[in-house]
């Protein structure tokens, strides 16, 4: 603040003078109005205030295309719940815009648990390509999938996932999608299932004999 504009009192005998409350009254005022706003500032970008991660952008897709290998997804779920194989989920790998992989829930039909319609389509196409990668492929499917096949996609390198019904509406026909996906934000011991480590050092020898092996799989 300049000289200039500080607030001057009349004095006693009729000079004016400095009033040195009303300056310290203004230097306080403006600073804290930037902690205010500073603090205002750490509140909005604090990672508590944040409660929905940001959105990304969508990139750009055929809407036919999609549409006809979606279809195909709801044609195989509505097959294989209709014969009591598993429940309404069904995975379509693409790759240049041809299937080359696709399977419906096979949990009841298998008494797999594992049998999941997207790790079906996932295998159905590794095997065809005679390879455990899926690098460039696209997975269609008609529920949001579950922690299981995420990582599954995940591991097969799927470029980017279709979904149809979310998490949260498998939920509400009885699945537990969406339990699982708040299991493993919890700390490992407050999960329902326990997990112990045990023999580490005997372990780890096996991960060093697989680190020295000169044509070891890359994953």
């Amino acid at each position: 603040m300049s000289e200039q504009n500080v607030q001057h009192c009349p004095a006693e005998d009729g000079e004016f003078k400095h009033d040195p409350s009303r300056r310290l009254w203004m230097k306080q005022a403006v600073g804290l109005s930037l902690v205010g706003a500073l603090g205002i500032g750490l509140w909005e970008s604090s990672p508590a205030r944040a409660e929905e991660p940001p959105k990304m952008a969508a990139p750009p897709f055929n809407q036919e295309e999609a549409k006809k290998f979606m279809s195909r997804a709801l044609e195989l779920a509505t097959k294989g719940s209709q014969a009591g194989a598993g429940g309404p989920f069904a995975g379509v790998v693409v790759r240049n815009g041809k299937i080359i992989g696709e399977a419906y829930n096979q949990v009841t039909a298998n008494n797999d648990p594992t049998a999941h319609g997207e790790v079906m389509a996932i295998r159905d196409a590794c095997k065809k390509m005679n390879s455990f990668s899926l690098e460039g492929c696209d997975l269609y499917t008609t529920g949001e999938p579950c922690p299981m096949c995420l990582s599954a996609a995940y591991w097969a390198n799927i470029k980017r996932i279709f979904f149809g019904f979310s998490v949260q509406d498998a939920t509400v026909i009885g699945f537990q999608d969406e339990f699982q996906f708040n299991e493993f934000r919890k700390p490992i011991d407050k999960r329902k299932i326990p997990e112990v480590q045990f023999m580490r050092e005997e372990a780890l020898k096996l991960t060093k004999d697989f680190a020295a092996q000169p044509n070891r799989a890359k994953y």
